[in-house]
């Protein structure tokens, strides 16, 4: 039996011993080389665009070293988009796992095969240690997302412009079919033409952008050609011609270009107030482009998104400095210098050639932008309209009476029934710009009409009877000489 006095010693000699040894583990720890004991990825076949999830174990180690390699069309992507390097060691945690986005726009399906490499305590690789996996990324059936033009029947010597998104494609090219009769040019290029059947730019397109041609026939026939947008497979430098993406073209003999018509034309709305917005829209064929004059009171000014800060004034010609293309759109914003509603003529004027038009084609579209409540009553010193240049219409043109005559735009009550009535017509323009009318313009008050009425008394608090009365007629001339909102 033990004393006291030597239990108690050999307690205290057992508690060095465990307090050593627990010292001493770490060291041990930090002296033992880092072992991978696991590294997979799900899924192992994934499509283009798709997120595969690598998990990874280790011990003994400090973390991990992660590399993606590089494969000829393959893009690695953190979730957010943010695109990873390949070939790039990537260090982690010791356990954990990391989604990455791969995309593939090789052509063709790949396998790749990214290394998992463990960390010893120091920080160094222990590469004997190196796992690798494989997994297979179907190619991306659609690299290109967007290929169009802005017309694809074009009149001999007009421009074309291409507009493309290739999101996931580092490089792009376009090659178009031959043809003797057609004489191709780079917009800004100062090539006399640009070859056929083989990539039209000595440097690359990037993965979204705009390109103009003009396209010369010397045909008397219509001529077709293909545009085709070729991506191209990163490392490698070939192009994917099984995902490129084509337009066909029609390019007119140089004598139906001289025969332009307008298939359509559109502003909308046609009654508005100063400072607000048209949408401007145009179709041409057979025609080379178009350009637009402005016919109105020199108390107008307007400006378009199609030309920035700049200014137009009534009367001044053309509006552009040189054609438009035959197919496009602009928004346009009228200012009015004066407190009653003025009349606007914006005429289409279709071009036959880079600076010659056909006025006797052209069309006219009549707005009224309504009275400035902040404008005057007449300007300071005014002259007469000038003429809108050589434009003439094909019918005659129907003279627009005052939108709003002495006394107010209206005098007289207007109700469900009436027929051909001027008032009628410049009620419904007025609806419309207040946004509670959205029919015809035909000067007939009928069911629509009564509707859009009912709409507009609701939206000033007035009974809605759906028949202009006393006091709808009273807002409504408010409105008119601008000071109703």
């Amino acid at each position: 039996m033990y004393s006291g006095n030597t239990f108690m010693k050999k307690r205290i000699f057992f508690s060095v011993i465990i307090s050593v040894f627990g010292l001493w583990a770490p060291f041990a720890a930090f002296g033992q080389s880092a072992v991978a004991n696991g590294f997979d990825v799900s899924p192992s076949s994934l499509n283009s665009g798709g997120s595969a999830t690598f998990s990874w174990r280790t011990s003994y180690s400090s973390g991990a070293n992660l590399l993606l390699p590089c494969a000829a069309g393959v893009k690695y992507k953190e979730t957010n988009d943010t695109v990873i390097a390949c070939d790039q060691k990537i260090k982690l945690a010791a356990t954990d796992k990391k989604s990455v986005k791969i995309v593939n726009t090789s052509g063709a399906s790949v396998t790749v095969s990214p290394v998992l490499i463990p960390l010893n305590m120091d920080g160094t690789e222990n590469t004997a240690e190196l796992k690798k996996i494989t997994l297979t990324v179907a190619t991306s059936p659609a690299p290109i997302s967007e290929f169009s033009a802005t017309t694809t029947v074009i009149a001999s010597g007009a421009a074309v412009a291409f507009n493309w998104k290739a999101p996931d494609v580092d490089r792009l090219n376009m090659k178009m079919s031959c043809s003797s009769d057609i004489l191709p040019k780079v917009v800004g290029d100062e090539r006399p033409r640009v070859p056929c059947e083989q990539p039209i730019f000595l440097y690359d397109l990037g993965e979204s952008g705009t390109q103009s041609f003009t396209l010369e026939s010397s045909s008397l026939e219509p001529v077709k050609v293909t545009f085709t947008l070729l991506p191209k497979i990163s490392l490698t430098g070939s192009f994917d011609g099984t995902h490129a993406k084509s337009i066909e073209m029609t390019v007119l003999a140089a004598s139906q270009s001289r025969n332009p018509v307008i298939t359509s034309y559109f502003v909308d709305p046609l009654t508005l107030r100063t400072e607000e917005r048209a949408a401007v829209s145009w179709n041409v064929i057979y025609g080379a482009g178009v350009n637009f004059q402005l016919k109105c009171s020199p108390g107008i000014t307007a400006t378009t998104s199609k030309s920035g800060a700049e200014v137009f004034e009534c009367g001044r010609g053309n509006m552009f400095g040189s054609i438009l293309d035959p197919v496009g759109a602009f928004s346009m914003t009228f200012h009015n210098a004066l407190k009653s509603p003025q009349s606007v003529d914006l005429v289409l004027v279709p071009a036959i050639g880079a600076a010659e038009y056909d006025a006797s084609r052209a069309r006219t579209m009549h707005l009224v932008v309504l009275g400035n409540a902040y404008g005057v009553t007449a300007l300071a010193s005014t002259s007469p309209v000038l003429p809108v240049g050589p434009v003439a219409s094909t019918t005659p043109k129907k003279t627009i009476p005052p939108v709003a005559p002495a006394g107010g735009l209206f005098q007289k009550p207007l109700a469900y029934g009436l027929k051909n009535s001027q008032d009628v017509t410049e009620l419904q323009k007025i609806l419309k710009a207040e946004g509670v009318y959205d029919g015809p313009i035909t000067g007939n008050f009928l069911s629509l009409t009564r509707e859009g009425v009912r709409k507009f008394q609701k939206k000033y608090g007035l009974d809605q009877v759906g028949n202009v009365g006393p006091l709808t007629r009273k807002k409504l001339n408010e409105i008119i000489s601008g000071g109703g909102r």
